[in-house]
């Protein structure tokens, strides 16, 4: 996924660059709401939506509606995930998606593109803009079957804490040790 999403990166041409799997699906407003907030705000760096679940059935469900950015809890866990926009340049300077992160390679690249900002160029769009595709094997059902997920979260937020001289140990509850 990382050798794949940087080769991406690679050839991107526009100023900004949007992230999401490439199972899942967009509402068919989500780049104007990400359009109109970039015109009306031209130094936004990170744009993020809401999102929901898609049954193999095509039933939406589980919304996730996740409020203005929180630069606490982007410490905690991957909270932005999907539909993300961030500005390419940015993506340049932080060198793209690491090698070592697999599972949680978006939120390793959040924490470090966040770094290159401040919280006023982040935007939450309040409008689910994005449908989870959810089967047996995604971590949208559940995160049990992929707990290298885990591991690569916590090592990410570890390296983001020693990098920012905070001195805390990420924790994970106890469900997340038994993935």
């Amino acid at each position: 996924i990382v050798k794949a999403s940087n080769s991406a990166l690679a050839l991107a041409k526009g100023d900004y660059v949007g992230l999401l799997d490439h199972d899942d699906l967009l509402t068919p407003d989500a780049l104007l709401h990400v359009a109109e907030a970039v015109v009306s705000e031209r130094a936004l760096d990170v744009l993020y939506t809401d999102e929901d679940k898609l049954s193999p059935e095509g039933k939406r469900y589980d919304p996730m509606f996740k409020g203005s950015f929180s630069p606490e809890m982007s410490l905690t866990h991957n909270y932005i995930q999907h539909f993300t926009v961030i500005r390419r340049s940015l993506l340049e300077e932080v060198g793209g998606f690491r090698e070592g992160f697999e599972g949680a390679q978006d939120l390793d690249l959040y924490l470090r593109v966040l770094e290159k900002t401040t919280p006023e160029r982040v935007r939450h769009l309040p409008f689910v803009c994005y449908h989870w595709r959810s089967h047996p094997e995604s971590t949208a059902s559940t995160g049990a079957q992929k707990g290298y997920v885990f591991d690569s979260a916590r090592k990410s937020i570890a390296e983001t804490l020693k990098r920012r001289g905070i001195r805390a140990v990420p924790f994970l509850p106890a469900w997340a040790e038994e993935a």
